[in-house]
């Protein structure tokens, strides 16, 4: 008898904590078209709106690892020091969820590079910059080859000159238009910190 009242009171706990049902396609393709809605919001300058639809999406699915990640280019488009931090848990949160999609790493490559946390948004640009198929691949890898040139300024090793030189030329491999003007001024840095010695 015990046992059986014992029973009565854990299945409501089970069941409670077996995970979410799945979300059926056309919630999914809700989502996608929220989140969509809300990049154009966003692209627009309308944080509101653009906040609003990425919760509309998240109603819909609260996976959506697009929809975290617009929501938190969102909160970082505000700018404010609370909002950033939101940014920040949102793109990890996203990442975490979808470690797959090369603009949710480049996007917190961008946040990380604002934040001037340039070790970490090297890593992020990388793994998107390595992603053969990924439309801002380039772009990606221009990021990538900048940081490590601003590497060479703000310590000029010779290991960080070779580091940045490899970026450069991965990236016109790519399809960079931009690098000659890189090289420039990666060879500035350079001899402006050797004559300094």
């Amino acid at each position: 008898m015990r046992r059986a009242k014992m029973m009565m009171v854990m299945l409501p706990l089970l069941a409670a904590c077996q995970s979410m049902p799945p979300v059926s396609a056309a919630k999914q393709d809700l989502a996608r078209i929220r989140t969509e809605i809300a990049l154009q919001y966003l692209q627009a300058g309308q944080l509101d709106l653009a906040m609003q639809q990425t919760q509309m999406a998240l109603d819909a699915d609260p996976n959506h690892a697009k929809a975290i990640g617009v929501m938190a280019r969102v909160y970082q488009s505000d700018g404010s020091v609370a909002n950033l931090q939101k940014a920040r848990q949102l793109y990890q949160k996203a990442l975490a969820m979808d470690g797959t999609d090369m603009a949710l790493h480049h996007q917190y490559a961008m946040f990380l590079t604002a934040q001037k946390e340039y070790q970490a948004a090297i890593q992020h640009f990388g793994i998107a910059g390595e992603h053969i198929g990924y439309a801002d691949r380039v772009i990606a890898l221009e990021n990538l080859a900048y940081l490590k040139v601003e590497q060479v300024r703000m310590l000029p090793t010779d290991a960080h000159y070779q580091a940045a030189t490899l970026a450069i030329d991965r990236a016109i491999n790519a399809g960079s238009q931009l690098g000659d003007q890189m090289r420039q001024t990666l060879s500035a840095y350079w001899l402006s910190a050797h004559q300094s010695h």
